[in-house]
Formats: C-alpha cells, sequence, structure tokens
C-alpha cells in the first residue's frame, strides 16, 4: 500500500487514517543516501522515533510535513535479480499507476508500532506480506533513504530503504493493484525499459542506479 491520491470523500464523512510525517525541513538531501554515521551517509532515525502521527488527508495537502514510507527492494544475493512490478489502474495510487517499481512497503500508520517491532519496519512486513509470495529465507536490513521533491508523491514523502535479501529467492504477486511482477537481472529490467517503453517510478529510477553500481550487492 503506497502513497494514494487524497479520497474526495469529506474527511468528516468517513474515518481518518493517521500516519508518521516529519517537518520537510529535516529532510537535507534529495536522490539516495545510504543508512549511517560515516561520510555521505545519514541517520534519521531519531527523527522517525519523534515523529508525529497526522491526519493523511492533510499531510497529502501539506508540504511542510513528509510522510516516511517503508521501501523494500526483494533481491536475490547470488544472481543479483531483484523483484519489479508494474502498478495496476485499480491500485490506490493513482498518480503512480501503469509505471513500474523495485519497492514495495506503505504508510507508517497510528497503531502500527509496538513494543516489539519498530513501526517503519513492522510497516514494511505487513504490506510486503500482503502484496507478495516470497520463496526462500530472507532478511530485511535498513539501508539508506530516498528523497525527491519533483513529483508530487515526492513533495509528500521519504521512502526509508530495506533490502529484503536471502539465497535463491522468488516472488509471485498476490495482489491485483500490482499488475505484472518477476524477478529480473539488470539486463532485464534495461530490456523492458528500452523494448516494452516501460517507465520506472521515480524513487525507483534512483534507486536502480544503485543496484547497477553494486551498492545493494
Amino acid at each position: 500500500m503506497n502513497p494514494d491520491r487524497p479520497s474526495s470523500v469529506p474527511p468528516e464523512e468517513r474515518e481518518r487514517e493517521y500516519v508518521m510525517a516529519i517537518p520537510t525541513e529535516q529532510v537535507e538531501f534529495s536522490g539516495f543516501r545510504m543508512h549511517g554515521d560515516q561520510g555521505d551517509e545519514i541517520d534519521l532515525m531519531n527523527s522517525f522515533d519523534g515523529a508525529e502521527y497526522r491526519d493523511r488527508t492533510v499531510v497529502e495537502q501539506d508540504t511542510s510535513m513528509k510522510q516516511p514510507i517503508s521501501y523494500g527492494v526483494i533481491l536475490d544475493s547470488a544472481s543479483r535479480r531483484f523483484f519489479v512490478y508494474k502498478r495496476a489502474k485499480k491500485g490506490t495510487e493513482g498518480r503512480l499507476e501503469g509505471l513500474l517499481s523495485i519497492g514495495l512497503g506503505g504508510h507508517v500508520e497510528k497503531g502500527s508500532d509496538d513494543t516489539s517491532t519498530n513501526p517503519i519496519v513492522h510497516s514494511l512486513l505487513r504490506e510486503v506480506s500482503e502484496e507478495v509470495d516470497i520463496e526462500g529465507k530472507v532478511t530485511p536490513k535498513l539501508v539508506g533513504y530516498v528523497n525527491e521533491d519533483e513529483s508530487n508523491v515526492g513533495k509528500h514523502h521519504i521512502g526509508v530503504v530495506f533490502t529484503i535479501k536471502g539465497e535463491n529467492v522468488e516472488a509471485v504477486i498476490k495482489e491485483e493493484k500490482l499488475k505484472q511482477g518477476r524477478m529480473v537481472s539488470i539486463d532485464d529490467l534495461e530490456d523492458i525499459l528500452a523494448s516494452e517503453g516501460g517507465t520506472l517510478e521515480p524513487w525507483s529510477r534512483i534507486l536502480f542506479e544503485e543496484i547497477k553500481q553494486g551498492n545493494f550487492s
């Protein structure tokens, strides 16, 4: 479940959804940054620990706040293949429909955090389990953050990037909002983009460059 368009139904006529949000001024980079405290690395986890939960319909219109989105990249470490899918038109995110993506995840909702699991990790595991079946043992690992302010989605969200990695991994879609999906190599995706006219959504376009450079290996 990824960020979607505000509903046309007035907020007072439906149940409110509260999601994690941080001040945009705390996100002082563009593109991808590795998680850590060395060199160009950054650590935003303290910002998330102190985050507020706001009405989603409000923060979707407020560029002074950014909503953290768990964004997991499924990887097979042996073959260096990764999962790519196409968003269906019936998906929850109208602004991204028809685009290719390599990230699975969603908003961090109020009530999703508990004493045993980081709320962002909880969001990641919940959304991935709803959207795909994964064959093989995998381990999620926080690797960094992705941010861009050019698209309508990017202006309101920041991606918290995880690798979901293992050996001999396969992933199969099980939600209708994912129209097509399969494990691919770098060359496979290059061919799809060149010959089939596919377009990666902004965050995935940024992360594909990181994959090509071997930064998620």
